[in-house]
């Protein structure tokens, strides 16, 4: 970034403390007026070069100057405190933006994006975007616009995805068909490309394979994890089955559609003793084929020592959920966890996991029942539980929340009365040019124990429904994501007009904690929290001045109130002043009353009193060579100290008899935490009426926590040649004036020390070697 341009201007004055020039005075450059800001002396003359401070030239005027790399605006002290200098080449600047073919040069980078792999799309010659350029799976809608379900996105985190209405109407695929196996089915996956279902299920008892010496029974081929996988086409019409000894139970076995353009079948692998699969196969059907688990590849996405794992894929976001059972300390070896992972990356024995939902045993009330399946589809997880003849749920969690979303009694297939147990849920896409028309499927076996039947049926993507959102069921504490549509809100609410709008709940309480009424007024009862920037009343645009840190604005009142609050205060703006109307009926302006001075008036940060409002001429000199003086100054926020001031009634500066003088600050302990140098000859000589105000820097800065402050004056001389500092109800005859009383900090309006023999600032005193002020003199902190 280049230097701007500073000074040189009519405006642009060096000017000491009482408003006149200062013609060749010395300033500093600041980065800003607070407490954390620092003296900059990164700074060039007109001809670029280098200079540490500002001179004033003969005129008391600031020359022109160049400010450190993209400063806009800068701080300079001449002595009378800091002034605000604004860039002068700033117009200039503006000028040859505007006129800039490319000033940020985005341009360019822009164009070189255009229509190349993962960049932008360009237009074509009609004025669309050509399809090579849009999402492969990508299709139009009805208003010709790609859907906003299928534009690209991250995953995880970012706009949320459908999902499915686990209330809606089932659709039957088919009805009570038998596969290669007469036992009880587990699992179903669909494969759309090339039209075909996989079924899974343990191998039925008294089969016998050319390598085993007998037929086995079924108890045995469970235990041992003996699994059936028949092949059917889309009618239920049983092609062929495969068998794999010691692979597992069987719970959801899934397709992959390969980057290698294959189909791979992902089933159970590694049995354990209880029949459960310790990890995933990945293979292509084999019709016919007798294989063993112990011969073929094993993935393990959590290494050795996991077991219950079935695995279920998303054909639509490329990715895959695995379930799987693990040792848990305050649940024991029924912990079960859900894992999402890429699909691609899986496919080669890469497991990053991208998100996790951790399930409570056998699934969240109500109708708990045996878990039998479970898939994944967008942002959402399935899972399907239930028993023989018993209740049947499906549930919806969510990857981004790891929470429970919904969970719908399944009522699909009610006629089945033998045995109607649910078993496999998967995703079928029949249409993979239109991947948001996704389905849920779910399988249902029936019948006699040694002729089991199979019955698929399915839910059909949609929109949200009322009753999925738990809308006019205020018993559903599930969580609920809201999706909005381009163009359009996320959420409607409209009241009956004769109830709340909304109402929002603590856990089981029976009353809403905050809700918004039938007048589409809210309200609450809890802590309300603001974290942005601002908070604005009275108007739709924040109007802060810019400030940042949740700054409250308030807009002037149309009308100022006339009558009074009756159990508290009305605060509000009028004029663009803050003022507050009490419950007596008295107003008070938070911002200085007319006629007031206060400290930055004349340019200090704190005083001990007005000085005009009480104070007489010519003042009082601390006459006793080596008398220090303590002047008590409130500080009503944190400050930072860089000079203290006194008022110098009147001085014979060329007769003086003054040998040194010091000014500093103590502490409301009496500890000196700042001080001057020798200042007896920056003293001014004065012989005005009304004196002169007198300010001399500290050695260094100091920062003042809110709290009382003495600062501290000691001027060494004798007789009446020594300077007269203004002082509040001076008299003659010195007596005692003032408060005598400490504040609640404990520090005293005005001390002197017993001693009159001190030559500088002790670094301690005590109030034992201290009385009250006789005379009460005014000063100042800057």
């Amino acid at each position: 970034m280049a230097r701007n341009l500073f000074g040189g201007t009519a405006a642009d004055v060096a000017e000491d403390v009482s408003g006149a020039r200062a013609p060749g005075a010395v300033g500093a450059v600041w980065s800003g007026v607070g407490e954390n800001a620092t003296q900059i002396t990164d700074l060039t003359d007109e001809q670029k070069g280098s200079i540490a401070s500002l001179k004033a030239d003969a005129n008391g005027m600031i020359p022109p100057f160049y400010g450190p790399d993209g400063a806009e605006r800068l701080w300079v002290d001449f002595g009378a405190g800091r002034v605000a200098l604004v860039a002068t080449n700033a117009g200039e600047r503006l000028a040859a933006h505007l006129t800039a073919l490319d000033p940020h040069g985005d341009q360019a980078a822009i164009t070189q994006t255009i229509g190349v792999a993962d960049g932008i799309a360009g237009l074509g010659p009609d004025g669309t975007v050509p399809l090579s350029q849009l999402p492969d799976v990508a299709t139009l809608g009805d208003n010709g616009r790609v859907r906003a379900e299928q534009l690209p996105r991250n995953f995880l985190g970012a706009v949320p995805t459908a999902r499915f209405n686990l209330d809606g109407p089932f659709t039957q695929m088919f009805s009570k068909r038998k596969t290669g196996s007469y036992g009880a089915h587990q699992e179903v996956a669909i494969d759309e490309v090339n039209q075909l279902i996989y079924v899974g299920q343990v191998i039925q008892g008294g089969m016998q394979f050319p390598d085993e010496t007998a037929p086995v029974d079924y108890d045995t081929r469970s235990t041992r994890g003996d699994i059936c996988i028949s092949q059917m086409n889309m009618a239920g019409d049983l092609l062929g089955s495969m068998y794999i000894r010691g692979a597992g139970h069987g719970v959801s076995i899934a397709i992959e559609q390969g980057a290698d353009g294959g189909t791979w079948l992902w089933t159970d692998a590694d049995s354990s003793s209880s029949g459960f699969a310790r990890g995933l196969h990945r293979l292509k059907f084999q019709a016919a084929a007798v294989l063993d688990s112990k011969n073929l590849r094993v993935y393990r996405p959590f290494g050795v020592g996991s077991h219950g794992m079935s695995c279920a894929i998303d054909p639509v976001y490329r990715r895959m959920s695995v379930h799987y059972t693990y040792p848990d300390p305050d649940v024991g070896n029924g912990a079960r966890r859900y894992v999402l992972f890429d699909l691609d990356e899986a496919a080669q024995d890469v497991w990053v996991p991208l998100a996790v939902i951790d399930q409570p045993v056998n699934q969240p009330a109500p109708g708990v029942g045996t878990f039998q399946g479970h898939t994944t589809w967008g942002d959402y997880a399935y899972s399907l539980d239930g028993d023989p003849l018993g209740p049947i749920y499906l549930t919806a969690l969510c990857w981004n929340t790891g929470r429970q979303i919904s969970r719908q009694l399944i009522t699909f297939a009610s006629e089945l009365t033998t045995y109607r147990e649910p078993e496999g849920l998967c995703i079928w896409v029949p249409d993979p040019s239109a991947p948001h028309k996704a389905r849920l499927v779910m399988g249902i076996t029936d019948g006699p124990s040694e002729d089991r039947d199979y019955t698929l049926g399915y839910l059909e993507a949609s929109s949200f429904s009322p009753t999925s959102l738990g809308i006019n069921q205020p018993t559903v504490k599930a969580g609920v994501d809201v999706v909005a549509t381009s163009g359009s809100p996320a959420l409607n609410a409209r009241g009956s007009g004769g109830a709340n709008i909304a109402q929002f709940f603590r856990a089981d309480d029976a009353n809403p904690s905050t809700w918004i009424s039938t007048g589409g007024h809210i309200a609450t009862n809890a802590n309300g929290y603001f974290t942005g920037d601002a908070v604005q009343l009275g108007s739709l645009n924040v109007d802060t001045g810019g400030a940042k840190g949740t700054a409250l604005g308030i807009s002037n009142v149309l009308t100022p109130p006339t009558g009074s609050p009756s159990n508290g205060v009305a605060v509000y703006s009028e004029g663009g002043k803050l003022k507050v109307r009490q419950t007596d009926g008295g107003t008070v302006s938070v911002s200085p009353l007319p006629g007031t001075w206060l400290p930055t008036d004349y340019g200090l940060k704190s005083w001990s009193y007005d000085l005009s409002a009480d104070s007489r001429t010519p003042g009082d000199r601390p006459s006793e060579a080596g008398r220090l003086y303590l002047v008590g100054v409130p500080v009503r926020e944190v400050t930072m100290a860089t000079k203290v001031a006194c008022h110098v009634m009147g001085f014979d500066k060329p007769n003086s008899t003054v040998t040194a003088a010091y000014m500093g600050i103590y502490d409301k302990d009496l500890k000196r935490i700042a001080v001057t140098s020798n200042v007896s000859t920056s003293i001014p000589e004065v012989h005005n009426v009304g004196g002169q105000m007198a300010s001399f820097n500290l050695t260094a800065p100091v920062t003042l926590a809110p709290g009382s402050y003495y600062v501290a004056i000691l001027v060494r001389g004798t007789g009446t040649t020594v300077p007269y500092l203004a002082a509040t109800n001076w008299g003659a005859t010195a007596t005692t004036s003032g408060a005598k009383a400490a504040d609640v900090n404990g520090v005293h309006r005005w001390l002197q020390t017993t001693s009159t023999s001190l030559t500088t600032l002790p670094t301690t005193l005590t109030l034992a070697g201290m009385n009250d002020g006789m005379t009460c003199y005014w000063a100042g902190l800057g």
